[in-house]
């Protein structure tokens, strides 16, 4: 599938790296940028094919800007197609940048990110290599840059496998962001197994983070009503 088509906005994917994935469309659907105010500030971390910075975009005040960067040429140019050919073109500014040499005039009310998780082999294919391993991006550089790059009130919002929690909670410690709201999803209702999760951080010391569930198919296999409900604004189907 070449193009993946939202509510308000179409996303091209026929050179990325990661497709469109539930992951992504999760994430941006439980983002909480909507709460931000006007003329704040949000930047998306590895933004592939541009979806989340669309999503964040459609979620808030005309006035918000965003920054999408990517450190592959391909991804960055697929994000500025998809960013160029939505009616949110004049409030995203795609960017080819390395995170660890990104050093913008401003700082940022609000950070997203799906970043890469692999460890194993990579493959040859180095714009795979980009959207999935972490050697481009380890969890203790990322939270290294989300803290550089956050203001004082700013928040980091991410998903992750849930098998990376532990690592991610000891990365984000050492850059002195702190867990606020943590979502287990699962696949299936008859699954117990946790296979992703959606994490928010912030520099406010939170000792006992809100902790919630998602499960996306039922026992039919059918959508849940959670799962319709968060992904509503976007998603065709529902």
């Amino acid at each position: 599938m070449s193009s993946f088509r939202c509510k308000q906005f179409i996303i091209r994917q026929d050179n990325v790296g990661l497709r469109v994935n539930t992951d992504s469309l999760i994430l941006g659907s439980w983002s909480q940028a909507n709460q931000l105010g006007k003329q704040a500030q949000i930047l998306d971390i590895g933004s592939g094919s541009g979806i989340l910075s669309l999503m964040l975009a459609q979620k808030t005040d005309e006035t918000v800007m965003l920054d999408a960067i990517d450190i592959a040429e391909v991804a960055y140019l697929q994000t500025l197609e998809n960013i160029q050919a939505s009616k949110f073109s004049h409030r995203i500014q795609a960017k080819q940048q390395d995170i660890n040499q990104f050093n913008p005039d401003n700082f940022y009310d609000w950070i997203i990110s799906n970043p890469p998780y692999f460890s194993g082999i990579k493959p040859d294919n180095k714009n795979k290599s980009y959207a999935r391993h972490t050697q481009h991006l380890s969890w203790q550089a990322l939270f290294l840059n989300a803290s550089r790059l956050l203001n004082s009130h700013g928040v980091f919002e991410m998903v992750a496998p849930y098998t990376c929690l532990s690592e991610i909670k000891q990365a984000a410690l050492q850059s002195n962001l702190f867990l606020s709201h943590l979502v287990k999803i699962k696949p299936k209702m008859i699954e117990q197994e946790v296979k992703r999760v959606c994490l928010r951080f912030s520099r406010m010391e939170i000792t006992k983070p809100i902790i919630e569930s998602l499960v996306i198919y039922d026992e039919q296999n059918q959508y849940t009503s959670e799962y319709k409900t968060l992904c509503r604004d976007y998603y065709l189907k529902f």
